[in-house]
């Protein structure tokens, strides 16, 4: 993001709600904020916290602990006490950046006083002011985020995603082109990873991000952002896309390409939506949070017969695997576990070496290449 800065400084980056920041704005505040942290003690692969909402000044955070050599770790407010409190103990966060409304709520949680960062009071003394630091070398393998599921057991799992998986995510991409034109709508909450798409799939590429600061998103409030931001590019939940189809009340001309994913998808709302928006490219995403959001995708026809969506096929610098009980690989026709191997794939889960193992297995492929996989607990065909 460094060099859109320098090429085009005054290019707005984000617009959020009223607030606008430019590229070289951007730059330059989280470069002082990730001073500000390196000052405090934070060094290449420590973890710091955000508990922070949706909004302008934590995707400024998010950037400063980058550029500090570090990985954040997102914690939504809305969560309850008991699961933030677990969260926090389990990667032990050198810092934790908060907000004045989110400030009694960290009062409570396992994190020394001095170890809080109020984000508002950072930002607001780090303006006018010049603060200097020499930035680590971080590499594609280092650690960039950890993302909290639940999973089936309920307790949560901290997913340590690299660098690479993000850049393989949202740079040279098939399924997507994110051009410097382009406005990118952001309303993933913070501890949602579509947030990896929408944020850094726009600040990598010199777009504009689009971001409702509202705490409860509602349809028309969607919908009047899309149409008054212009916006182009979305990545959408399904159920959110299905709301969306259902109650959008009209056209919503300046979308070019609108991805949806994380359930199984609606034929019906699908083909409804393309009748009414038929320029509009609108793509079927499936990935799990282990192989940095994004698997695989399937581009709807306007002419879609079945009444199933089909999950399609690999992004670029992955692969997708049908394997058996032996963890061998199944020709095509026959159903088995579906594998995903490439640079989307998370380092493991944080603290959990016994899981790691379990899920992130090596494989040997058609064609004798032995081949990192995360096996996805999904069953599918290959056609």
């Amino acid at each position: 993001m460094a060099g859109i800065a320098r090429a085009r400084p005054d290019a707005t980056a984000i617009s959020f709600d009223d607030a606008r920041l430019s590229y070289g704005e951007l730059d330059q505040t989280a470069s002082k904020l990730a001073a500000r942290l390196i000052s405090m003690g934070i060094r290449k692969g420590d973890i710091v916290g955000l508990l922070l909402p949706r909004a302008l000044k934590t995707l400024i955070a998010k950037l400063a602990i980058l550029k500090a050599g570090a990985a954040y770790a997102p914690f939504d407010p809305a969560y309850p006490v008991e699961h933030l409190s677990y969260m926090t103990r389990d990667c032990a966060p050198r810092a934790l950046m908060i907000d004045r409304e989110s400030a009694a709520l960290a009062a409570g949680l396992p994190m020394a006083a001095d170890r809080l960062v109020d984000i508002d009071d950072a930002l607001a003394t780090l303006a006018g002011r010049e603060m200097a630091a020499t930035f680590p070398a971080v590499g594609g393998g280092d650690a960039a985020y950890v993302m909290y599921t639940s999973g089936s057991t309920g307790r949560p799992k901290g997913v340590v995603i690299p660098h690479r998986g993000i850049q393989r995510l949202v740079c040279d991409q098939n399924f997507v082109d994110f051009r410097p034109n382009d406005v990118v709508l952001h309303t993933a909450t913070i501890s949602f990873d579509a947030a990896t798409f929408e944020i850094w799939g726009t600040l990598l590429n010199g777009a504009r991000l689009a971001g409702i600061g509202d705490r409860t998103l509602s349809m028309p409030r969607i919908a009047g952002t899309i149409d008054e931001e212009q916006v182009s590019v979305m990545l959408l939940t399904t159920g959110l896309f299905n709301l969306l189809v259902d109650h959008s009340g009209g056209r919503l001309n300046s979308l070019r390409h609108v991805l949806f994913g994380g359930e199984v998808a609606s034929a019906d709302h699908a083909r409804r939506f393309l009748a009414a928006h038929p320029t509009c490219r609108l793509t079927n995403a499936y990935g799990p949070t282990e192989v940095t959001v994004i698997a695989s995708t399937f581009n709807i026809p306007a002419d879609l017969q079945d009444d199933t969506v089909p999950i399609g096929y690999s992004i670029a610098n992955n692969g997708l695997h049908i394997l058996d009980d032996d963890l061998t690989e199944l020709p095509p026709g026959r159903e088995g576990q579906l594998a995903v191997s490439g640079d989307g794939l998370a380092i493991g889960y944080l603290n959990r070496p016994e899981l790691t193992r379990e899920r992130f297995v090596t494989i040997t492929a058609k064609n004798g290449e032995s081949l990192r996989c995360y096996l996805t607990g999904d069953m599918a065909v290959m056609d």
